[in-house]
């Protein structure tokens, strides 16, 4: 899936709790809904940027920067905790 596409559904609170929480898809999917983010869901699955392991949902490692605090995809470095995007 082309990473422009992606970065659509990018979205800090999402990310962060994927992190935080580390839930399961059932759980992920339901938080998603009450906050009408489960497109975002979708589209950050087929991505690459969520992978499930285990039952448990979390951001794909090689899509983390060095010390876990952004995430990258396309051409934007994502920091979680700094709300903020560099784009490259």
């Amino acid at each position: 899936m082309d990473d422009s596409r992606v970065q659509r559904g990018m979205s800090f609170e999402l990310l962060r709790y994927v992190r935080d929480a580390r839930p399961t898809e059932k759980a992920l999917l339901r938080w998603a809904e009450d906050r009408g983010l489960t497109g975002n869901v979708h589209l950050l699955r087929k991505g690459g940027v969520l992978q499930v392991t285990d039952g448990q949902v979390s951001i794909s490692p090689e899509r983390y920067t060095p010390d876990r605090s952004g995430v990258s995809c396309g051409n934007g470095l994502y920091w979680l905790d700094k709300e903020r995007i560099d784009i490259f």
